[in-house]
């Protein structure tokens, strides 16, 4: 079921991440990626360069910070995504962990 509706960028602005905020260039935006790759790189398997590279060059979603409430339920609480171009993503997590309020999410239905 649910609704076929091609992906498209309403606002090129809107996904230019925190840079868009402070007004950052782009060599200021990729030193600030790498940074962040850096700080993270024992939370996580190793990203490998092509990868790495994607998310400099904004070829993949990046999402951070992403939190839902419904009334006082916090549904989705801070969590951080990054899916790759080329790449099989899945979301695991028990009943009610916010799998599918996260994914509505990002794809405009709520």
């Amino acid at each position: 079921m649910g609704i076929n509706r091609p992906m498209s960028r309403n606002n090129e602005e809107d996904y230019k991440g925190s840079c868009l905020l402070n007004n950052c260039s782009d060599e200021e935006e990729e030193e600030a990626i790498l940074a962040e790759l850096k700080e993270h790189a024992n939370d996580f398997e190793p990203v490998a360069e092509a990868l790495k590279r994607q998310e400099v060059s904004r070829e993949c979603l990046k999402i951070r910070g992403l939190r839902r409430e419904f009334g006082a339920k916090v549904a989705v609480d801070n969590s951080n995504v990054t899916i790759y171009n080329g790449q099989i993503f899945a979301l695991l997590g028990h009943n009610g962990a916010g799998k599918t309020t996260t994914i509505s999410m990002l794809t405009g239905l709520i």
